[in-house]
């Protein structure tokens, strides 16, 4: 099989560091060659703005102008990690979190999947800055450890307190004593941590979405369920395709009768009982799908 020409447009410094970018690495090895967009085989599109000559374009004026001159056009895969729609843009292939798909050109790879040491399927996972070593899976398949060592308080980190996440904030402030962290927080700028430091001792974690889709569904659930914290989150029904919905407390399902009502109920000690005993996933992921999309993608590529 001859070489495969990969180049990026419109996704996020750093990219070469993405997971689906060392997945296809992991499969390819020596035979994936990086290069221009203008002789690429393979376009690896993102939802950002991408910098031509001091302009910031979006992707369809900024394909025209990198292809300008180009006659025979690369094959498009559209990678987003965004709250965006997998056919946001005009591509071949596209790799989003949306559920309920059925374009054999999509494949759904929700983003917590990253986080996760895959070494057993032969990817290096280098783990999350921010917390730490990447999750064993098995860690997340059984409840989490004894409680009696920590506080009945909630951690929130974050970068901004945009709706729904200054109104939920407020809400579990009636319930309990929350620790915020990030740069959201004037007192806690600058300051450098690792989240399994500061969730230790906590025995919530208040991690919302940013916005709601199903399957929309990041890292900040199974962050929080690593760290050993009852995940109180925000997000659509649909969560229990990824998660056991036992295991978290979804403060969107007390919308209609009142956040701070329904969070109380959810931490008296039968229910927080019932919670602390049950495993956040139900059934073991795999890479498996993600793996035979991008091997049929390359095939169809190469020709």
């Amino acid at each position: 099989m001859r070489k495969l020409k990969i180049a990026t447009i419109c996704q996020y410094q750093g990219y070469e560091k993405d997971f689906i970018y060392r997945l296809i690495r992991s499969l390819y090895g020596d035979r994936i060659e990086c290069v221009s967009p203008r002789c690429c085989d393979l376009l690896i599109a993102g939802p950002f703005r991408h910098k031509f000559f001091g302009w910031k374009l979006k992707f369809p004026a900024a394909f025209k102008m990198t292809m300008a001159g180009r006659k025979n056009l690369p094959r498009v895969l559209y990678q987003t990690g965004e709250n965006m729609r997998w056919n946001t843009i005009p591509c071949d292939y596209s790799i989003s979190f949306d559920l309920g798909v059925t374009n054999v050109h999509h494949c759904r790879f929700p983003l917590w999947m990253a986080m996760f040491d895959w070494r057993h399927e032969g990817v290096e996972t280098d783990g999350e800055e921010r917390l730490g070593p990447p999750i064993p899976i098995e860690q997340l398949m059984r409840p989490i450890e004894s409680q009696s060592a920590k506080m009945f308080k909630a951690i929130l980190i974050s970068s901004h307190q945009r709706e729904p996440r200054a109104t939920l904030l407020e809400a579990t402030k009636q319930v309990m004593e929350v620790e915020c962290y990030g740069s959201a927080f004037p007192e806690s700028k600058g300051k450098k941590f690792l989240k399994l430091d500061v969730c230790r001792d906590k025995m919530f974690a208040l991690c919302p979405e940013n916005s709601m889709y199903p399957g929309y569904y990041t890292e900040k659930i199974p962050d929080a369920f690593a760290a050993g914290c009852i995940p109180i989150t925000w997000c659509d029904q649909n969560v229990s395709h990824d998660f056991n919905p036992n295991a978290i407390i979804n403060m969107a399902s007390f919308a209609a009768t009142g956040y701070v009502e329904g969070l109380r109920e959810m931490v008296q000690p039968q229910s927080l009982s019932r919670l602390l005993n049950e495993p956040l996933l139900l059934k073991r992921p795999s890479l498996d799908n993600m793996k035979s999309f991008l091997e049929r993608m390359i095939h169809e590529v190469l020709g």
